[in-house]
């Protein structure tokens, strides 16, 4: 039997003020074109007839809501007004005006399952890392997210307890022919996959190992599989 999870008190509340004074729209519709979710799963939400899932809370978290807040009503809507200002400390010249060209990117503490797809938890940011604006487009910095990955059929390109860097505003299909990126589910999981398409036109996430563990996952066009961000690095232990 499906898990049923506990209303939310408040949560239609709370969604309408994220909706108001954080994306700036004033309906569901445009709300889930802003959070890239399937407009009938928001408003069952704001009906009180579901509630979110751990994975479907990442593009809240992107966006910077502190979810304790929006899953409880408890302490400050946003996480901070801004990200992390960076700062370089460096015992070498560097050029002026050099933290122009970072910025930080937010780190989620549960790992995406690059074998069997994992569940992020609901506490999501454990930390902030900083990238370069190389491997990210700046206009896309509010989008990036550090996800961890678990498992085997990303490998060798993906290693096992690799940290990558998502760019959940990277979500056409066309463009993102033959590159790696994360997939959410049609049951609110997400796993990382590479994105091919078949002869018949359909797209699937292909594993780079695959085995009878790490089968492909067909993408659908509506409420199903989705992708929800390109994979545009990779940060591992060299061993």
């Amino acid at each position: 039997m499906p898990r049923t999870r506990k209303p939310i008190p408040d949560l239609d509340k709370r969604l309408k003020k994220i909706f108001a004074d954080v994306l700036d729209v004033m309906n569901p519709a445009e709300a889930a074109r802003e959070l890239r979710l399937p407009e009938r799963t928001l408003r069952t939400w704001l009906d009180g007839k579901s509630t979110p899932g751990s994975a479907e809370l990442l593009p809240f978290a992107v966006a910077g809501i502190n979810l304790h807040w929006l899953l409880t009503g408890e302490g400050s809507m946003m996480l901070a007004a801004e990200r992390p200002a960076v700062t370089v400390v460096s015992s070498r010249p560097l050029p002026e005006g050099v933290e122009r060209d970072l910025f930080a990117v937010p780190i989620l503490a549960d790992a995406s399952g690059a074998g069997n797809p994992q569940a992020i938890r609901d506490d999501a940011i454990e930390g902030w890392g900083v990238i370069h604006t190389r491997w990210c487009p700046p206009q896309h910095e509010l989008a990036a997210v550090f996800v961890p990955i678990s498992g085997d059929s990303m490998k060798p390109t993906i290693p096992d307890g690799s940290l990558v860097l998502v760019d959940t505003a990277a979500t056409d299909l066309d463009s993102l022919l033959g590159h790696p990126v994360l997939i959410r589910t049609d049951d609110g999981l997400i796993t990382a996959r590479r994105l091919f398409r078949a002869i018949d036109g359909q797209w699937a996430g292909i594993p780079d190992n695959p085995t009878l563990d790490n089968p492909p996952i067909c993408i659908e066009d509506v409420d199903g599989n989705k992708v929800i961000g390109r994979i545009r690095s990779v940060h591992a232990e060299v061993k």
